[in-house]
């Protein structure tokens, strides 16, 4: 009879332990610091050995650029304006030769990006020389290319930071946010 009393002792004794220490020895249980939708905000863009997050508004620009592209669009430029204004955090600018192909850039822009289920707050398209679509965050600008030469928009952001791309190809290539020189180019 006694040896049943101490087992049972030791068994609710290994219970006890197992309550107490269960929330130390798992650590699969671990809270994470960022909360989901802070870490669903920003995505990951990897170019050879250097990764780089880009948020919503980076995404959308290239995405932008990239649908553009398609339709010829030159001149292609990002300007980053955060901390700069409160109106937007990004303008996409380019350049086309006609009217109809102001239109068609325009056209290829608000197609595509209702795809993805972005739609522009506002669309300013009653001249074919001139088009803005405001999707909040970014605002776009299609210009022809006298247009575009006459209002000089990048001389009025000179304080932002600026991304001409010649190409689709270049969308590609995501520039790191700080890059560092080798230890070999140092020297």
């Amino acid at each position: 009879m006694a040896q049943k009393s101490t087992t049972a002792k030791k068994t609710s004794s290994t219970a006890r332990k197992s309550k107490t220490a269960s929330p130390k020895s798992s650590p699969a249980k671990k809270t994470p610091l960022k909360s989901a939708k802070a870490t669903a905000s920003k995505k990951t863009a990897t170019t050879s050995s250097i990764v780089v997050h880009l948020d919503e508004g980076e995404l959308l620009t290239r995405r932008i650029a990239e649908l553009m592209f398609t339709k010829k669009a030159y001149d292609v430029t990002i300007i980053d304006v955060r901390g700069l204004t409160d109106m937007t955090d990004y303008f996409v600018i380019c350049s086309a030769d006609s009217d109809k192909q102001v239109k068609a850039i325009s056209d290829a822009v608000r197609d595509g990006l209702l795809l993805d289920d972005e739609r522009p707050t506002y669309v300013d398209d009653k001249e074919m020389t001139w088009i803005v679509l405001d999707y909040v965050n970014v605002i776009v600008h299609i210009f022809q290319k006298e247009r575009r030469a006459f209002y000089g928009l990048e001389k009025l952001w000179g304080d932002a930071k600026f991304t001409h791309l010649k190409d689709e190809q270049e969308l590609q290539l995501v520039p790191p946010k700080k890059t560092r020189k080798a230890k070999s180019e140092r020297a």
